[in-house]
């Protein structure tokens, strides 16, 4: 990890044996979760780089990591369509949720413990973080679903590889409205 001023790296995380693909930091920032190429979780304290707990139950990539808002609990989303929930402290498996769909992209905590996770198919679902409950699965709609957020009005925002912006309610997974046009780049008009 990098100082952000300075560039003056501050400590170094080795322990994946390929490429890292995902970076969470943990609400109070002393910890880091990434997720790899590897099938691998890992939770490393982030002033040192000291491997704090290594989850390992992935049978393909794990492309998403997320710490829950207590901090306790790291979700990863994984190339094998499953989400899988660890303790922080030791990654001990808590939860292992079947998405059906393909590759989970994006995970996360969505509140009141449950997971929320975008997939390359374009499903997207909501799961009990303690027991991998289903609570709802929207399937595809095409594109796939690249990344997926709780915002404040107690839904969920994700976007697809359209740039298409889909706000759905938290409880239900109903479409409380859309936008389309977002793209790398900008709108015309900016340029």
């Amino acid at each position: 990890m990098w100082e952000a001023a300075t560039g003056r790296l501050l400590a170094d995380c080795r322990g994946h044996e390929s490429d890292v693909t995902s970076v969470a930091f943990s609400p109070d920032g002393r910890q880091v979760a990434s997720g790899s190429l590897d099938t691998t979780v890992k939770v490393w304290e982030a002033a040192t780089g000291r491997l704090l707990a290594d989850g390992v139950g992935h049978q393909g990539a794990v492309l998403g990591v997320a710490f829950s808002p207590d901090g306790r609990l790291v979700a990863s989303g994984s190339w094998d369509g499953t989400v899988k929930v660890w303790e922080a402290a030791k990654g001990v498996l808590v939860a292992d949720c079947r998405v059906p769909g393909a590759a989970v992209l994006s995970v996360v905590f969505s509140g009141a413990g449950r997971i929320a996770c975008a997939c390359a198919d374009g499903t997207v679902g909501l799961f009990e973080a303690q027991t991998g409950t289903q609570v709802w699965v929207r399937q595809p709609r095409g594109e796939a679903v690249l990344d997926i957020v709780r915002i404040a009005s107690g839904s969920l925002a994700s976007i697809d590889s359209k740039g298409r912006v889909v706000v759905r309610d938290l409880e239900t997974g109903s479409i409380r409205g859309s936008f389309e046009g977002f793209r790398e780049g900008g709108d015309e008009q900016d340029r």
